[in-house]
């Protein structure tokens, strides 16, 4: 392996040894440029046991959290916002392996997405919140305009806000193109 605690070993004896070092790399790679020799060892344990298409994981339970009975596709559909507030949590540090693999499926679902069909997708959900939390996103933009350029000019949204803001952006952008 050439480093860290496990120096001496080869890729082979730490793979049936310990695969939860493994997995850790794996993990902190998401949040961090690992060194050569640890991609090197990454690959070697992804050619034995590759991780799964996402779009393969579509019918696996989340397992954890208020959603823990869904599997991904249920939640990805019925409520994104819970994966974006998971994606913003993962600043503060590495997620936990399933919250890892549910924000891969959808981060491969949502790169899939045309602009068009992203804006759809974000317009669909309620603003969930306020006078307006019945409107849907799209309803409010159509109705008051103002209220959405008063909330992208807030400091602090909060992550139903970042909806909003995501959704004048792209829609500005689509409009502009």
């Amino acid at each position: 392996v050439g480093f860290g605690k496990y120096a001496s070993m080869t890729y082979k004896e730490l793979y049936e040894e310990d695969p939860d070092y493994i997995n850790w790399l794996r993990r902190e790679s998401v949040y961090s440029t690992p060194s050569p020799k640890a991609k090197e060892l990454i690959g070697y344990a992804d050619s034995l046991d590759p991780p799964p298409h996402p779009e393969s994981m579509k019918d696996q339970l989340v397992g954890f959290g208020k959603y823990a009975k869904m599997t991904y596709k249920e939640l990805y559909e019925e409520d994104p916002t819970y994966i974006k507030w998971l994606r913003r949590q993962s600043v503060d540090g590495p997620p936990s392996p399933k919250a890892m693999g549910l924000i891969g499926y959808a981060d491969y679902l949502d790169g899939s997405l045309t602009p068009q069909e992203r804006l759809t997708r974000i317009g669909r959900q309620s603003v969930g919140f306020g006078k307006h939390k019945n409107l849907t996103i799209e309803k409010l933009y159509e109705d008051d305009y103002d209220y959405i350029q008063w909330l992208c000019a807030q400091e602090s949204p909060s992550m139903q806000v970042y909806e909003i803001i995501d959704y004048a952006a792209l829609r500005k952008e689509i409009c502009d193109a």
